[in-house]
């Protein structure tokens, strides 16, 4: 019976097989324990912590390049803060929080603009106990779920290309992952 090797213990081994990184089982010059990539010989641990300090010393190439990659993958980009969002929800949460009492006016400004541009766009033949409805069934299945939700416009209202209405037709319950990751965007 033959074992199939998922990796390689050799460079060599590894070059053959086409894979970028190996396995030696031998701790680096810096005491790591790790593989190491094809292309340098490097422990790729060594490389993580190389990678973190260029990042921290260069935040603002990182920034940017971290923009153009968000904009060149939007999709992809969406995905991966949803997912954060699930992850460390709790964090982002108090964080929130903490900014809403340091910035205590200016969280009540923007509430009141807010609700202003919801009143403004919410025409006067709309039936408010429609509208309470959606609001009534996001608090029920968060209570229910224990997964906070929220009430989402699928046509935001202060959109870049287009406004949508504070009616029930362009209202719908989600998660609150899936309202913060769209965004101010048009739900598609």
């Amino acid at each position: 019976m033959k074992i199939r090797v998922l990796g390689a213990s050799t460079r060599a081994e590894a070059v053959a097989a086409g894979l970028t990184t190996y396995f030696t089982g031998k701790p680096c010059k810096h005491g790591h324990i790790a593989s190491r990539r094809v292309e340098n010989r490097c422990c790729e641990e060594c490389g993580r912590i190389r990678n973190r300090e260029h990042i921290r010393g260069n935040p603002e190439a990182n920034r940017a390049r971290s923009k153009r990659w968000k904009a060149a993958n939007p999709k992809k980009a969406a995905l991966m803060r949803r997912a954060d969002y699930e992850k460390n929800g709790d964090r982002y949460r108090a964080r929130a929080r903490r900014w809403a009492i340091e910035m205590k006016e200016r969280h009540r400004s923007n509430v009141k603009a807010y609700k202003a541009r919801k009143t403004r766009q919410m025409p006067l033949w709309v039936d408010q106990r429609d509208i309470d409805a959606f609001y009534a069934s996001a608090i029920a299945k968060t209570e229910l779920t224990g997964i906070p939700h929220h009430v989402d416009h699928i046509v935001p209202l202060g959109g870049k290309q287009v406004s949508g209405l504070h009616v029930p037709w362009n209202l719908r319950v989600i998660t609150a992952a899936e309202n913060l990751a769209k965004g101010n965007r048009h739900a598609h």
